[in-house]
């Protein structure tokens, strides 16, 4: 009853990820079928061998690191923030 997808549907962060989908603000592309001629259109999704799909834990992990250097050293010690 309480699960992950009742937290899924309730999360605010989960939330506002999913707004540019439902808006279709999302990246495509179109692409033929050479054989039968139909036009489809497909989400374009990151490379198997470019340089964030080799290095995306690492990315993440640096990004989560300034971002809580960030609140305890600039924004914990401001008392407006």
């Amino acid at each position: 009853m309480l699960g992950h997808e009742f937290w899924r549907r309730i999360c605010p962060l989960s939330f506002i990820s999913q707004i540019p989908r439902v808006w279709r603000w999302e990246r495509k592309r179109t692409r033929v079928n050479p054989r039968t001629g139909k036009v489809r259109k497909e989400l374009v999704k990151v490379a198997k061998n470019s340089w964030l799909a080799r290095n995306h834990l690492s990315l993440q992990f640096a990004l989560f690191f300034l971002g809580l250097c960030n609140r305890i050293l600039f924004v914990n010690s401001d008392r407006l923030v």
